[in-house]
């Protein structure tokens, strides 16, 4: 059932089996009269064919499996997968023998699964995207309604719950523009949610140093929404309570993968004024800390917490 050709190292056919003859639909005298390269349905495809036969010319060796577009005496197409071999002649390279088989069903099927896997990273695509404008709207209308808001401990609310949705609405931005539709790169979102978060409380870059440590991490949706939300009040806290009255500081960012004990550990470090002895970290009522309480919980992970100088805490999960 394989198809078999003979042709000389220039591609001029010399003799083909039946089976190729009857798929391609020329007689044996017609296949005498014919180039190689006179089959092929892609000119493009000429170049690689005089490589492959200048190479088999010059080693003699076996060439593995390569695929080739093809067409017929009646111009239909069909993909076939060849692997070509030197004939000798009292030890001397004679000819090239092509042993192919028709693999057009199967190349259709490939087709079919790729356009059918791009149709559904459009559709991915499109989903993160239209999320994060959803977002963004809710954003812009606690953003209008905040402004009909005098009390300045209601519109902190109404600041930190704008926060916590962008958060949010940046992983589904991050994944949208990502060829990863289902993993978040951590290096980029913290990058990104900084520069946001220094521009939100208008903190002073000469005043207050922050060092951004994070390896390529990734994580799927799943961990990455609540991890940027702890992400999100953490360093809020440090830029807002850390550094009062123009005090300077630095802020250490860093999150790391331990392979050998499956964990990452992500570690939020200041020299700041530290917090304050009254909080109970542990049953914090504050609803920040709550939500990063419950946030750690759902991505299992454990929460440490050392005071003054300065505060360090450590997420490990």
């Amino acid at each position: 059932m394989d198809l078999v050709f003979i042709h000389d190292f220039d591609g001029n056919l010399i003799d083909a089996n039946k089976a190729a003859l009857d798929i391609f639909g020329y007689s044996k005298e017609e296949i005498k009269t014919l180039n190689f390269s006179s089959l092929l349905a892609d000119d493009e495809q000429n170049s690689e064919v005089e490589k492959a036969l200048k190479e088999l010319a010059q080693t003699g060796k076996q060439r593995e499996l390569t695929e080739f577009k093809l067409k017929k005496k009646s111009g239909e197409i069909l993909w076939v997968e060849t692997k070509s071999s030197v004939i000798y002649r009292d030890g001397k390279p004679e000819a090239i023998q092509g042993i192919g088989r028709d693999v057009t069903e199967r190349k259709r099927a490939e087709l079919r699964i790729e356009t059918s896997l791009h149709e559904k990273e459009v559709l991915l695509q499109e989903i993160h995207h239209r999320v994060k404008n959803n977002m963004q709207i809710i954003i812009s209308l606690l953003r209008l309604q905040s402004k009909d808001v005098k009390d300045k401990r209601d519109l902190e609310l109404f600041r930190m719950s704008q926060e916590r949705i962008y958060s949010m609405a940046l992983i589904h931005e991050k994944l949208y523009r990502s060829r990863d539709f289902t993993r978040v790169n951590f290096a980029q979102y913290f990058e990104s949610f900084i520069i946001h978060i220094l521009h939100t409380y208008n903190v002073d870059s000469n005043k207050i140093k922050y060092n951004l440590d994070v390896k390529e991490i990734k994580a799927d949706i799943n961990a990455a929404i609540p991890l940027g939300l702890i992400f999100n009040e953490l360093v809020s806290n440090v830029f807002k309570h850390a550094f009062p009255d123009g005090r300077q500081g630095e802020v250490l960012i860093k999150l790391r993968r331990d392979k050998k004990k499956k964990k990452s550990v992500l570690t939020i470090k200041d020299n700041g004024v530290g917090i304050p002895d009254e909080l109970d970290v542990e049953n914090p009522k504050t609803l920040g800390l709550q939500l990063v309480k419950d946030l750690v919980v759902q991505i299992n992970g454990d929460i440490r917490i050392k005071k003054k100088p300065g505060t360090e805490i450590k997420i490990i999960f």
